[in-house]
């Protein structure tokens, strides 16, 4: 019976290993039209993918010691319009002890890059 009991416990352990050992999927893109009209400010967005099963915390977490996802975007000139974030999602996870709101999936953080910026852009 010890041994049995031993043994459960050993693979209990060897599971929860292993699930601390995986590492999520996340990709990340930056997406811009292939052409825009000259002097307009032109969209882009940066497209973030997070495996199933996982996620990011939101730009606006509910718990204030939970850290947010943050979108630096920089150019070398010209301004970068502020980031409009995603719409999150509201999770209940079972080691949360309230919902938390978290970004899943694909989502696409966006701005605006001015027409001159967009010119001088190498081909992709």
């Amino acid at each position: 019976m010890r041994r049995a009991a031993a043994l459960a416990v050993g693979a209990l352990l060897a599971a929860a290993s292993a699930a601390r050992a995986e590492k999520p999927e996340v990709t990340a893109r930056l997406v811009v039209p292939a052409s825009a009209p000259a002097g307009s400010r032109v969209p882009i967005a940066v497209e973030l993918t997070v495996g199933k099963g996982w996620h990011v915390n939101s730009h606006t977490p509910a718990e204030k010691f939970l850290i947010p996802t943050d979108l630096a975007l920089a150019a070398s000139t010209g301004t970068l319009s502020a980031v409009r974030y995603p719409r999150d999602v509201e999770i209940r996870p079972a080691f949360a002890d309230a919902a938390m709101r978290v970004y899943e999936g694909t989502v696409r953080f966006l701005s605006d890059l001015p027409g001159s910026l967009f010119a001088a852009l190498p081909s992709l």
